[in-house]
């Protein structure tokens, strides 16, 4: 038996296709059938992740980790509650050293003590930081809907936007420990999709599938086939694996023929895994390597690994767009949104200096795979943070109609929130947008049609 057969079997074993309709609404509970019937907009990329769903430490050191380097240098501001960075362990709990944190950030608010250590905006770092309080997911969609919602950007009231709610296995990917495990995370989000118009997207992590606990199918079984709950498959490949990884390949096969969007992370690398940890199963022939070509036949024996220079390398690498072109051949019906439609550096008409050539061109592989495939779209997720990025998108849009058929708006709340004020963003937008169908189509139609299908 090769590996496709084994992890087939291993996925017709686990999961109960019969209980998965190839309607989408049937996967939606009753706040957002509500929604559907009344006047609303679309963010097709949204996190709702709350500070137990990610470890405490590995966010000080991932998302701070600058302002964090000058706080424990700084001339008067070390924190006594928070490790060295050097000591800090990704896979423990430094229990009560956020609210030192809290207090550092605060004193930052005094604008000379902050030009003191070189930090221009202590503001920006103390909202990034609030999340630090929020221990419910349900705390966090209230803070979206209140502060950020593109409903009221729109001129429509907060709660009329139907989001995604996007999960990420940093469990797999870091290797680190949170404190709420995968099935309390699938099951905050169960309850919450039943009382808010939220639509859960299920991580997808290949290497689950060799997992006793926490196995991917079983996992995928209990987010879709137990009662109205999870809507779509996310795929974050900087996380340490290919999204061609045959393991997935039964989970491509159930989503093409349901009708189940998979979003896939293709921008930056902010997140990514230790080279250590990237690595998978690559095609019908299943060499197990760290990164292959992305433009080589994936179950080409013969293929050899491609130079990774460090971390960031290997994300970019495997961010690769052109890693999801075997992806659509082998299931040309698949629903994929490639979410920041390649990432800023692809958007950037002042081509820096340091940024890679590959990198630049990503945006022509997603129209080709646009082109290609009916059902291949891209949100603009997070390249909002720079005006020129929106200029540069606008005018693609008026140039290419297959393009503007198949892009969408996100906002990558949460995540985009360590970049500045996201509403006065999502504001500035809408501003140089400003064509009013345009607008529709961004923000209602296409994202409508990318997870309905009509």
């Amino acid at each position: 038996m090769n590996l496709k057969e084994k992890y087939q079997n291993l996925a017709d074993q686990a999961i109960d296709s019969s209980k998965l309709s190839k309607d989408p609404k049937d996967r939606l509970a009753a706040p957002a059938r509500r929604l559907l019937k009344e006047e609303y907009v679309i963010d097709v990329h949204v996190h709702f992740f709350d500070i137990q769903c990610i470890n405490k430490c590995y966010f000080v050191k991932r998302f701070l980790k600058d302002q964090y380097s000058r706080l424990v240098r700084g001339k008067g501001f070390a924190p006594t509650g928070i490790p060295d960075n050097s000591d800090m362990q990704e896979n423990v709990y430094i229990e009560g050293w956020e609210e030192e944190l809290l207090k550092e950030l605060q004193v930052l608010d005094d604008p000379n003590k902050a030009e003191l250590i070189g930090i221009r905006s202590p503001l920006r770092y103390l909202k990034a930081a609030k999340f630090l309080s929020m221990d419910k997911m349900e705390l966090v969609y209230q803070d979206y809907i209140e502060n950020y919602s593109i409903a009221k950007c729109l001129g429509l009231a907060p709660k009329n936007v139907l989001t995604t709610a996007l999960m990420m296995d940093l469990q797999k990917g870091w290797g680190v420990d949170v404190k709420k495990n995968i099935r309390k995370r699938m099951d905050e989000l169960k309850r919450l999709s039943k009382t808010r118009p939220i639509l859960p997207f299920f991580f997808c992590d290949p290497r689950r599938a060799d997992d006793k606990e926490d196995n991917l199918y079983e996992l995928f079984h209990e987010a879709f086939c137990e009662g109205q709950s999870f809507f779509g498959v996310k795929i974050y490949p900087s996380l340490g694996y290919d999204p061609y990884d045959v393991r997935l390949w039964p989970i491509y096969q159930l989503c093409e023929e349901y009708n189940i969007p998979v979003l896939t992370h293709c921008g930056g690398v902010t997140i990514t895994a230790e080279l250590d940890r990237m690595s998978g199963y690559h095609g019908e022939t299943a060499q197990k390597m760290v990164i292959k070509d992305a433009e080589s036949d994936p179950d080409d024996k013969t293929t050899k690994k491609i130079d990774v220079k460090d971390r960031k390398d290997g994300g970019n690498k495997l961010n690769d767009p052109k890693r999801w072109q075997p992806v659509m051949k082998k299931f040309p019906g698949l629903r994929l949104n490639i979410a920041h439609f390649g990432g800023y550096e692809t958007w950037d008409s002042d081509h820096r200096p340091d940024t890679d050539e590959d990198l630049l061109k990503r945006k022509g592989v997603i129209i080709d795979l646009m082109e290609k495939y009916e059902h291949v779209y891209a949100d603009f997720s997070y390249n909002i943070v720079e005006d020129g990025f929106t200029r540069n998108l606008k005018a693609t849009l008026l140039q290419n109609k297959r393009v503007r058929e198949r892009t969408m708006f996100g906002s990558d709340y949460w995540m985009v929130m360590q970049e500045g004020d996201l509403y006065k963003q999502q504001m500035e937008f809408k501003g140089i947008i400003r064509d009013n169908d345009l607008i529709n189509e961004l923000f209602l139609t296409n994202p409508y049609r990318y997870l309905f299908g009509n």
